[in-house]
């Protein structure tokens, strides 16, 4: 008696298809977000390695106040102040804004911390390439709102795909999981790569896929939790106030809003974290965030973590010139929708965890990227004409495109990553330049992918990306000291495991060009097939 199949090869054929057609309009898209997302999982230190001043830790607990009372007395001092420090108490940091765009100012940003001797002095802290990372990660580099809505929908469709691929892979999971046939056959080779990467990672896939179409559409779900739940109120009443300091006051420079509360002394930063460690239970302070500092209504927000929480940040909001509690943000004392909002989140950007967590993260990164980018390849090769020297033209722009995107997106970081370095720290508007470089190196590698044949494009740009991240630790390790900070000698790490990528994806692609079967787009003698011709079932590689 024959197995009845669990689906019909016709249910299958039909999925099989949504699956190819929904990869191919999102995989690019898909390609930039997780190629960034696995370097945004390192945020802090891509800015410690960014700006070598913030890597110095000097001082401790009993300084605090000597950096807050250097801010403050700071001339161009907002009245709002954030206040940082590791969670041993060590390396206090005091971040303020000064400037007057009203006035045709631009915004400053000073840093304030004390050096080696034991003085308060300004750090060069000019970089923000973290940020703009993380903007890649969350919009594509497009304009936020546009970037956005973009991503929001690339999540909904990228869900459909895996749900497709899961369909189409479920009567042989185990099969799949296990066969990887390395050989001459490289379709067979990538086919088998695709789908055992797409099964291992499946659920986290599925996680990113919720979380990131959660995270696209926060604004709305915002909303909708300020008319559910009352309760957040008073956290969102500070967390306005908050805004206001470092946002409305950088332009009003003080203004006369703040000049109508009288002065009023505050308690101290130790006498702060006193009364917001007593609130929590574990709680590990990390800064202070001051608004209308130096009047009655001054408050000040502790923040922090509480480990083994899978949201670990909690914070405390304070009466600064008296010591009242107003709010407490921590495990176990949230509301239901702060939960499901922060917890996505914290899911999304492996926040609950230590080293290990984000470095499965890092990996899986990765590994999607090479999922989208690989999916590009079978469908280009599913159309290849195998008796034919000129291939369709579907395939070959499709070939540049996807080299172009998709690399692209790697060189134009790795040229944002060489203007932190090689960029003068005092070039006015230093950040606008830096963003300004990934533009340049995306869209050079798009118009070089597009001017050159397909082949020939790919191992140019890969060994650019390749030399470009190999000399970055190079540049860091000659031009900063690290400070025995671990955190950057584990970047400098990362961008050469990145660079010996690039350089093996080179090399396997040259050996393409000049070993592989002649009539495809990864041939040297390959050309676009110019004039539309009726495809022959004989012309494409069986599946």
């Amino acid at each position: 008696m024959s197995r009845k199949r669990l689906f019909s090869p016709a249910f299958i054929q039909r999925f099989t298809s949504v699956h190819r057609w929904v990869g191919i309009c999102t995989g690019m898209a898909l390609f930039i977000a997780f190629f960034a997302g696995a370097l945004a999982v390192y945020l802090g230190p891509i800015q410690k390695w960014a700006n070598p001043d913030l890597r110095q830790a000097y001082g401790g607990m009993a300084d605090i106040e000597r950096v807050v009372d250097a801010a403050v007395q700071h001339a161009d001092f907002p009245q709002a102040l954030e206040l940082s420090f590791n969670a041993d108490g060590q390396g206090p940091k005091a971040v303020f804004y000064g400037g007057n765009p009203a006035r045709g100012e631009p915004w400053i940003t000073y840093t304030l911390a004390l050096d080696a001797s034991g003085q308060v002095v300004r750090l060069n802290a000019p970089s923000s390439v973290g940020a703009m990372i993380n903007q890649i990660h969350y919009s594509l580099g497009l304009p936020k709102h546009a970037g956005y809505t973009l991503m929001g929908i690339v999540s909904a469709v990228y869900g459909l795909a895996l749900v497709t691929g899961l369909l189409i892979h479920l009567p042989h999971l185990l099969r799949d999981l296990y066969s990887l046939r390395v050989g001459k056959n490289l379709k067979k080779m990538w086919l088998d790569a695709h789908n055992v990467i797409g099964v291992l990672s499946l659920p986290f896939h599925l996680m990113f896929a919720f979380t990131g179409l959660l995270i696209c559409i926060m604004p709305i779900l915002g909303d909708a939790m300020d008319r559910v739940s009352p309760s957040l109120a008073a956290s969102q009443a500070f967390a306005t106030q908050e805004q206001a300091g470092f946002v409305a006051r950088r332009h009003n420079h003080g203004g006369a809003e703040e000049r109508e509360y009288p002065y009023a002394a505050m308690l101290t930063a130790s006498r702060l974290l006193d009364i917001a460690t007593a609130q929590i239970e574990g709680f590990q302070p990390t800064g202070i965030h001051y608004s209308s500092y130096g009047t009655t209504n001054a408050q000040a927000r502790v923040v922090g973590q509480v480990r083994r929480a899978l949201v670990p940040e909690s914070s405390v909001d304070i009466v600064a010139a008296t010591g009242k509690v107003i709010a407490v943000d921590a495990p176990g004392r949230r509301s239901v929708p702060t939960v499901m909002e922060a917890g996505y989140v914290s899911l999304h950007f492996a926040d609950f965890g230590g080293q290990l967590t984000k470095a499965i993260y890092f990996v899986l990164g990765l590994a999607g990227a090479f999922l989208f980018y690989s999916g590009n390849l079978l469908w280009i090769e599913t159309r290849r004409r195998r008796h034919h020297v000129e291939q369709t033209m579907s395939g070959w722009v499709m070939a540049q495109l996807s080299i172009g995107l998709c690399l692209g997106c790697c060189l134009g970081i790795g040229f944002m990553l060489l203007g932190t370095q090689l960029l003068p720290l005092d070039l006015p508007g230093r950040g606008q330049w830096e963003e300004n470089l990934y533009y340049i190196g995306f869209f050079g590698a798009v118009i070089w992918s597009l001017a050159r044949p397909p082949i020939r494009a790919g191992i140019e740009i890969l060994a650019g990306c390749a030399a470009v991240y190999g000399l970055l630790p190079i540049l860091n390790v000659t031009r900063s000291s690290w400070h025995g900070d671990w955190d950057v000698a584990l970047f400098d790490a990362i961008l050469l495991l990145l660079a010996a990528c690039f350089l093996a994806l080179a090399r396997g692609t040259m050996r393409r060009a000049a070993t592989g079967q002649a009539n495809s787009v990864w041939a040297l003698s390959s050309r676009p097939l110019q004039h539309a011709q009726p495809r022959r079932a004989a012309d494409t590689v069986a599946s």
